[in-house]
């Protein structure tokens, strides 16, 4: 190695630089009784929206019956 060369892992620049976020996300984590009641998962979204969030954790959900259930973006 000569004296203009640095080694990667000596380089504090180099680390600085992969531990800075490419993105921010905001995370966020709702506990409901059951969003099957009308305006439940509207209210989520707005929820959601209001906070910014990227990602929202729900907790406890009952959904009644079976298959799936298709959210709009709104």
């Amino acid at each position: 190695m000569t004296v203009g060369e640095q080694n990667r892992k000596d380089d504090p620049t180099s680390i600085a630089e992969l531990l800075s976020p490419k993105a921010w996300i905001r995370v966020g984590c709702w506990t409901v009784r059951t969003l099957n009641q009308t305006g439940r998962l509207a209210q989520a979204v707005r929820e959601l929206h209001y906070y910014n969030l990227t990602l929202m954790g729900v907790t406890e959900a009952r959904w009644i019956g079976t298959g799936k259930q298709k959210l709009s973006s709104v």
